[in-house]
């Protein structure tokens, strides 16, 4: 029973784990895409 409920304890922690770093990640990806963005735009707006 010890075993099971350790078990449960470890999929709940790397779960939990998982959706910290997933929505870090996520911001982190999101971040970098609007920087190129606007460093994209950037670029036109000095070449134009």
């Amino acid at each position: 029973m010890a075993n099971r409920n350790a078990k449960m304890f470890d999929l709940k922690v790397t779960s939990a784990y998982r959706q910290v770093f997933g929505r870090v990640e996520l911001n982190c990806i999101s971040l970098i895409a609007e920087t190129m963005v606007l460093n994209d735009l950037l670029y036109r707006e000095n070449t134009f």
